[in-house]
């Protein structure tokens, strides 16, 4: 197994003027392109600048994805962030999950029968419509029906409660020959408040099949335009 390590400085003390955002972006996209000049295929980075150095945790994401996200890289097929907090975990999805072309699956109010003594919503009633949310971003990209082959692991990072609004926002990652990947992302409002809540977000895996199979043929994925009806 190869494997290279770049090693990233930043300057403590810089000159008055200097161009700070602009400093980190470099340090992101410079690090990638010598990663993809020598073949890496996965690189791993911590969250650059937002510790000691004092940089706003949303901004240093932002300029990480802005990077991450400025070229079409010719070796790597997977870049990381290593988050070691809650904190940083959560901010990291909300300004990804931001930046990308998301499609509200579904939105509902959680309802007495899905939850617990203590009005939390049981994990299963959410796992449920994690998948069929899924399963709606899968076949905006076939004409075939789709069937659930895996889901990844999942962590709830904030309870949902009897009468939130909960979202569950979709993005189809990837496009296969047979399969199709979707991330689905869920947030609630609470007590009718604009602004919502991190809940979890989770990647499922879909392969399109025939709507009355007879052999359990896999089909190829054909996409669509985001204009077309489905």
């Amino acid at each position: 197994m190869f494997r290279s390590d770049i090693q990233i400085e930043n300057a403590i003390r810089l000159p008055p003027g200097t161009d700070k955002e602009k400093l980190l972006y470099d340090a992101y996209y410079n690090s990638l392109a010598l990663a993809d000049h020598v073949g890496c295929k996965t690189v791993a980075f911590p969250a650059i600048s937002c510790g000691v150095y004092g940089c706003s945790l949303e901004i240093g994401l932002e300029i990480a994805y802005k990077a991450f996200t400025a070229k079409k890289w010719k070796n790597i097929e997977e870049i990381r962030l290593v988050l070691f907090t809650d904190l940083e975990y959560d901010t990291a999805k909300i300004v990804i999950d931001s930046k990308q072309d998301r499609y509200l699956a579904i939105r509902r109010m959680l309802l007495p029968k899905d939850t617990n003594h203590r009005g939390e919503v049981f994990g299963g009633a959410i796992l449920a419509e994690i998948d069929l949310a899924g399963a709606i971003e899968a076949r905006r990209n076939t004409e075939y029906d789709v069937a659930t082959v895996a889901m990844n692991g999942i962590s709830f990072k904030k309870p949902v409660r009897v009468g939130d609004v909960v979202s569950f926002w979709t993005t189809t990652t990837k496009v296969g020959t047979t399969s199709i990947r979707v991330r689905v992302t869920i947030t609630a409002s609470r007590d009718g408040q604009e602004d919502e809540e991190y809940v979890t977000a989770t990647d499922l895996v879909y392969v399109a099949v025939e709507r009355h199979p007879v052999d359990g043929t896999i089909h190829k994925v054909s996409v669509r335009s985001s204009s077309e009806p489905f």
